[in-house]
């Protein structure tokens, strides 16, 4: 006989924030099927005595679960050549660029908008630590996920434990 308990969430479709179908069970596994795609990970040491507890931050930790349960990123250009600039700005108004090699680095962010080339970009320019102004973002299909029902799985976690604790005490 094992000692492992499993439960399942049902979460219906709601004002069109889509269905899913969650499971979990207390070695730390989670799995999910649903409107915004079929999602699986493990938390083997999850910090919790009781895992399902571990999904009442999905809220309030989003970016950490979408990292997780999302293995597609994909590059953001917008807001790397963003930060490119705003970097490129402010070394100039210091002094630490010349106009000359600002102009120069202005125009390589103008490239990488215009070609998602993140590596080339890394390679051709001269600013410091350049890999740290590049960022990712995640598929629209994880976000929903994460944003619309991971909320509504720790909200039918909540309720479930607060039943549990109820049905102890009384």
């Amino acid at each position: 006989m094992s000692d492992i308990k499993t439960w399942r969430y049902v979460l219906p479709n709601i004002d069109s924030e889509g269905w899913g179908v969650v499971l979990l069970d207390s070695t730390g596994f989670f799995a999910a099927v649903s409107d915004y795609g079929n999602y699986a990970h493990g938390w083997w040491d999850s910090g919790k005595k009781d895992f399902r507890e571990f999904f009442l931050q999905a809220e309030k930790d989003a970016n950490y679960f979408l990292a997780k349960l999302s293995r597609d990123s994909e590059f953001d250009a917008d807001t790397t050549v963003q930060l490119i600039k705003e970097y490129i700005l402010s070394h100039r108004r210091e002094r630490r660029l010349s106009q000359e090699e600002a102009r120069l680095e202005w125009e390589r962010a103008d490239e990488l908008l215009a070609d998602y080339d993140e590596r080339g970009w890394c390679e051709s320019t001269r600013i410091n630590y350049a890999g740290e102004f590049l960022r990712y973002t995640f598929p629209a299909s994880a976000k929903a996920f994460v944003y619309q029902l991971l909320p509504r799985l720790a909200a039918a976690i909540a309720e479930e434990l607060k039943h549990e604790r109820e049905a102890l005490v009384g």
